[in-house]
């Protein structure tokens, strides 16, 4: 199955060729690839891993410490203090 509508992101197929190919789409979808069906070239369904679909909300625990692992550099943090009083009105480019 080769499509022309196929995009980095994943492809659409029409209904038929999902009747028509079952085993195939659901291979690619197995493999990681995300798949729009469409009828009549309106999408209708999309397919997806479930290894790919089981993102969740973080923690608080774990948000507090990606952010202390990924630091601003000082650079920024200064200018953000710099900034932290003023409106958007005072903002002077330096």
């Amino acid at each position: 199955m080769t499509y022309k509508n196929a995009t980095l992101a994943g492809m659409n197929i029409p209904s038929r060729d999902l009747r028509n190919n079952t085993a195939t789409v659901l291979k690619r979808v197995q493999a990681g690839e995300e798949i729009v069906v469409t009828v009549r070239g309106n999408p209708v369904a999309q397919l997806i891993s479930p290894r790919l679909s089981g993102k969740r909300p973080l923690t608080s625990s774990e948000f507090v410490e990606i952010i202390q692992k990924y630091q601003a550099d000082s650079g920024l943090r200064k200018d953000l203090e710099y900034l932290e009083n003023e409106t958007s009105d005072e903002i002077l480019i330096r």
